[in-house]
């Protein structure tokens, strides 16, 4: 990890109101007509700049500094009542400051002229004293986003909610469960709105921001009665609440799996053909990008530390990442440094092209970054998807005569050091090329390398989560039941 100090103050004071920009910021001046600035109130942007100035007067080469604010609301409901009802309303901005090659930060909620200039003065400080990282430091002004705003990518529904559309929407949820033949109870029905802003601007110019929304609706019926009883869930979620499905349609679905789980039980331990669903490919897949992250690969602790160039998937699929899809739930116009996103593929035609790479792990590696930097640190993602796969899920189980369809699973399960993959899981048999009767309780075990490379995929992903796979098919995998 890099070599720097964090330090957090916490104090609730008004921002700066107008605060006119120093003489030593000109060139804030001109990157921010690359922002559209209608979109956020002028004292922020003033503060961001009052900040950058007061750690250049303190001593810093280079500063940083990111301004998020997060509102949210969440509903729940049970039996078609309320239940809970809770708001969330925070504002912070975390300021980084360079001397040489030297990092401290600071994060603080206190956006008044001289709860600032003490941080800048602080991080300055507590700079001098930390040793020296290598890797960090700003990116050069050309590498930065041309995009400054969201307004192209649709990410903010700027129509708040109301309360009762919240309720109303769990309600529904929790009524079309309960309304479905054999089931009995309801473990209750959530609701949750957001909104989070982020801006961002450093002392080589860049100044950018963007808003994000989202929806989510989660219901969990129960089925059955005493001892046999099993539940299930379904859910949603979306950036603009228009693009929800219907919330009986969620409950409906919630109570069909629920209902289907009745009877479950085990099988005999063996090797079979193991199908994931394709929500489960999806959280498989985040794991396989886990193991090519730049940060993994630079202190060497992945698996696929030496697989660079070489296949890791079969031929023919392609998982390819689009951080600036309209509406997408992962989608932002420049990365967590100010850097541009890309649309690529890091993986083509099963060929591992690249680490995803942050910018400090980018340096590590002798690299150029990939545009991958998280604003929370690290590495994040945009719309990440598997394509490549081909035929319908029937096609894929048609030519299993005795196999396992999970459907969920219990615990992490993944080793990215070793590779190693062990994980409870729960689902159906497959017999005859049918989904047959409900299991639970097994373990299935494998190792990572072998399963993703001979990987077989149907052609019925959905967009769902930003990290989205079809459904995924491994012979020969280890199940552990009776």
């Amino acid at each position: 990890m890099p070599d720097c100090i964090h330090a957090v103050i916490a104090n609730e004071m008004p921002y700066i109101e107008g605060h006119p920009l120093l003489q030593d910021n000109r060139r804030m001046t001109s990157a921010s007509t690359a922002l559209n600035t209608n979109d956020f109130d002028r004292g922020l942007i003033d503060s961001l700049t009052f900040a950058l100035d007061a750690a250049k007067a303190s001593g810093a080469d280079d500063a940083s500094v990111l301004l998020g604010d997060h509102q949210g609301l969440s509903v729940s409901t049970r039996h078609g009542k309320s239940e809970d009802l809770e708001r969330e309303e925070q504002r912070s901005l975390v300021l980084d400051v360079y001397l040489g090659k030297r990092k401290a930060s600071i994060r603080l909620n206190d956006l008044s002229a001289n709860a600032l200039k003490d941080a800048a003065a602080r991080a300055v400080d507590m700079a001098r004293v930390v040793p020296e990282d290598p890797y960090c430091g700003l990116p050069e002004a050309q590498y930065f986003s041309t995009v400054r705003d969201s307004n192209d990518l649709e990410l903010n529904d700027d129509r708040d909610p109301s309360t009762q559309w919240m309720i109303d929407f769990a309600a529904a949820m929790e009524t079309a469960a309960m309304e479905t033949q054999g089931i009995t109870n309801t473990e209750g029905a959530q609701v949750g709105w957001e909104r989070s802003s982020y801006l961002l601007a450093n002392s080589r110019g860049f100044l950018g921001g963007f808003k994000r929304s989202g929806y989510s609706g989660y219901t969990s019926p129960v089925a059955g009665e005493g001892e046999a009883m099993q539940s299930d869930y379904d859910w949603c979620q979306a950036v603009f609440a228009e693009d929800l499905p219907h919330p009986a349609d969620v409950g409906r679905e919630a109570a069909r799996k629920a209902v289907a789980r009745l009877g479950a039980g085990r099988i005999e331990t063996g090797t079979m053909p193991i199908v994931f669903h394709r929500d489960l490919a999806g959280r498989m897949l985040s794991t396989l990008l886990s193991a090519v992250q730049g940060p993994s690969i630079a202190r060497g602790t992945s698996f696929l530390r030496e697989q660079l160039g070489q296949s890791i998937l079969p031929q023919g699929i392609d998982v390819v990442e689009n951080p600036t899809l309209k509406r997408g739930m992962r989608s932002a116009p420049f990365d967590g440094v100010g850097m541009a996103r890309q649309h690529w593929k890091p993986i083509a035609d099963g060929v591992l092209n690249s680490w995803i790479m942050d910018l400090n792990s980018a340096r590590q590696l002798g690299l150029e970054s990939t545009g991958n930097s998280s604003f929370s640190g690290g590495v994040s993602y945009g719309n990440v998807s598997l394509i490549g796969g081909r035929g319908s899920f029937d096609d894929l189980i048609a030519d299993i005569g005795h196999g396992f369809f999970i459907t969920s699973v219990m615990g992490h399960g993944s080793n990215l050091l070793t590779g190693d993959y062990s994980q409870g899981a729960s689902g159906f048999v497959i017999k005859d090329g049918k989904l047959d009767r409900p299991i639970e309780n097994m373990t299935v075990a494998g190792h990572l390398t072998d399963m993703f490379k001979t990987a077989i995929f149907a052609d019925d992903m959905r967009y769902r989560t930003g990290m989205d796979a079809p459904s995924m098919r491994i012979n020969d995998l280890s199940v552990a039941g009776i």
